[in-house]
Order: C-alpha cells, then structure tokens, then sequence
C-alpha cells in the first residue's frame, strides 16, 4: 500500500507532534511546570504513554495544584492511548502523509494520498461513500459493508504507531502472545513493520529460523533491508547463517537460464543442481494472435500426453493473466484462472500472475510475456522474471511478443 519505511517516519512525525502539543499544553494548563514541559518535548525516544505517567509525578512534585495536575494527566493519558485517533490521523492527516510523498523518491504521489485519505475517511463514516471505490477483484463496494471497517494492510502500521505511543503493544490488560520460537517462511517478502511486531513476539532467550531469498524479493512496495536488517528489526542479535548452495526443484538448464535472468543480481557461483533436463525452449513471436494459437496447440497437446501434469501460465501481472486466460480459455479444457493464490493443486493448466506463485511449483511452465515492456530491464522486473522461471520442474517455454526483454539470455 505504501513504502513502509515511509510510514515509519510519518509514525515518528506524528509523535514528535504530539509530543510539543502536549508540552503547549501542560505550559498552559499547569503552573510552575515551564521547564518541565520543555524537557517532556525534548525527550522522543521514550514512547509517550510511559512519559506522561513519569511527568505526572515529576509534575504532581513540582506544582502547587495536585488535583488539577492530575486531572490535566488523566485526559492526555486517555487520548494517547486512543488507538482510534491514533488510525485517523496516520491515514488521513495530509500534512503528515506528505512525509510519504518525501521519503519515496516519487514514487508516491499527491493523488495517491489523496486516494489513501479519500479511502480512509470513507471507512469511518457510517454511510460510506464508496463512489469510484473498487474492490480488489474490479467489482463495485456495497457502502454498508465499507463503513467501520479496516484494511488488513493497516495493521502493522497501527501496531507499530501503539507500540511508539504506548510503549508496548497491547490493550485492557492484553498483550501480544510471546513464543519460544518463531520460524519465518519467505522473509525477503516481510515490510520492516511486519518484521517488528514479529519480533514483539519473542521471549529475551527466543530461538528465530529464517529463510528467504534475496533474489525473489520482487515486490516494489516492499523495503528489503537485507539479512542484517531483517535480523535488526525483528531483534535478533545472534545468528548463525546457513546459505543453501544446491537447488533441488529445477534441472540445471532451468536453474542456470534463471540465473542468467538475474544479471549482476546473480550470486556469484552457479547453483549446485541434482539432475539435467530439457533445455530451456524459446520463441519470438510477431504478435500476440500467432503466440496464442501456437501457445493453444502446444497445451493442448500436452494434455493429451500428461493428463496428471500440473501446468502453470505465468504472467508478469495480474491483468496479462486474465488476458491470456480469455484467449485460451476457448479453445483449452481444464484451464483455470488463480487471481488470489487459491490454487487447486488438481492435474490441469494454471493461468496466473508472479504474485501469486512465490514458493510453489508445477511439472511444465510457460511464460507467456517476456517482452521488454511487461519486464523491463531492471532489478525488479529480474527478480520477478527469475521467480517465475524457477517454478518449472520439469521443462520451461519462454515466449515473447514482438521485441523480448533484455534481461533473457
């Protein structure tokens, strides 16, 4: 949704702000407390909700009006700890979010946050506006539903935001579950504020196994510190690294062609490989009219010879997916369309995006769109085209349309 590093530093922002309100206030409010205030805004490594109950004893020492010193506390202890304000004001405070627009080198721009804060505003009110809101499958958002609601992508950002207010995250007497030990799947794909409340949930003498891999960290919105940043975040000092050297999945004309892929991504050394295969087949075509008959024949084909195949057409994004679900769909049986990960894992063609086939495999795949617009050459597009060619057990077809991308051997 939005660079989450960015959202760290708006977290911090918004506590920096509080912080001088509140100091504002007890100047006001309190009498003979001038130089206490100051150093209450003064100190923002201490999370606020901890602070103002230390305050209020320095306070409750220091001035003359004990019972309105401590009402004074009392009311910004309550709205510190108001998680609502705390949502409201991270997702819908435009000079806040501009911190956003800031840290993400263009990436994020004005009408972005103004979408962000258009959509925010919208959850909160009882009767929702929903006009030209979407749902993540295209389809239109029924107002009552909308109302009172929250994405689930907001809630690391939250946990985050109470943890810098509150001091740990939890509420009404409840914490976080701690555990003995956490095992992480996929790390490379984990935001930094995901990494954290992770990290919420160890013990001190916690035990973390941690696996990823740094060439298959494909999504742009997502920060990838590296392993020492991972470990950071999550809190991990001592750690003992286990590189695996041999990939098991592919045959080695696979595994070598998605090394390839990788250009100076690539680690340095080839990776080890079990067994030899076919090679890696490949074709240019014209347009995309011949490379959808010729892509049609060879499917089916295939079917005719490997009924309990498991055969995945991966395409960069979500919508040359489904284009290329409707072109085949006509002429192919047991093709299926995998927008959301649910695959079946039943015999049959799989037509689907990079997103959704991290950490999977399938005996046949063709990549449809290997040309220079759907992959451009870049570290994103290599990372995600290396994912996609790395899905293939058995034999692997890339196909381009009109001029390939440069990143393919």
């Amino acid at each position: 949704m939005t660079k989450i590093l960015g959202m760290l530093k708006v977290i911090d922002r918004y506590a920096i702000e509080v912080s001088k309100e509140i100091a504002v206030r007890m100047k006001k409010s309190l009498h003979g407390v001038d130089h206490l205030a100051e150093e209450f805004a003064a100190e923002n490594e201490t999370p606020l909700l901890p602070r103002l109950f230390r305050w209020r004893e320095k306070c409750l020492a220091a001035g003359s009006r004990a019972a309105a010193n401590s009402a004074f506390f009392e009311r910004e202890i309550g709205e510190v700890a108001n998680a609502s304000v705390l949502r409201s004001e991270l997702f819908s405070n435009e000079t806040l979010l501009s911190t956003l627009e800031e840290e993400s080198g263009g990436d994020i721009t004005p009408s972005m946050i103004e979408s962000l804060r258009r959509h925010t505003k919208a959850q909160y009110e009882s009767e929702a506006d929903t006009k030209g809101i979407k749902a993540v499958d295209g389809g239109e958002i029924d107002r009552d539903e909308f109302a009172d609601t929250i994405d689930i992508e907001d809630i690391p950002v939250l946990l985050c935001a109470l943890k810098k207010f509150v001091g740990n995250i939890g509420a009404y007497g409840k914490t976080i579950t701690k555990y003995s030990h956490l095992v992480v799947d996929e790390a490379q794909d984990l935001a930094p504020m995901e990494l954290m409340i992770l990290g919420e949930g160890l013990h001190s003498n916690s035990s973390v196994t941690i696996a990823g891999d740094a060439a298959q960290q494909s999504d742009p919105s997502i920060v990838f510190e590296g392993w020492d940043g991972v470990m950071r975040r999550l809190g991990v000092e001592e750690v003992e690294a286990n590189m695996l050297q041999t990939n098991y999945r592919c045959p080695k004309p696979i595994a070598d062609y998605g090394h390839s892929v990788l250009g100076s991504l690539a680690p340095a050394e080839l990776p080890n490989t079990t067994r030899d295969g076919r090679p890696v087949l490949t074709n240019v075509y014209p347009n995309e009219g011949v490379a959808f008959v010729s892509i049609s024949e060879a499917l089916t084909e295939l079917r005719m010879k490997e009924r309990l195949a498991s055969i995945a057409v991966i395409c960069n994004d979500e919508e040359s997916a489904l284009k290329f679900y409707k072109g085949l769909r006509h002429s192919i049986e047991d093709v299926r369309y995998v927008p959301d990960g649910e695959f079946s894992f039943m015999p049959g063609i799989d037509v689907t995006d990079v997103a959704q086939i991290k950490g999977l495999e399938f005996d046949y795949v063709i990549i449809p769109d290997a040309n220079g617009r759907e992959y451009p050459k870049n570290a994103v597009s290599s990372r995600a085209l290396h994912v996609a060619v790395t899905r293939a057990v058995h034999q692997l077809w890339v196909v381009s349309v009109g001029t390939k991308s440069e990143l393919l051997p």
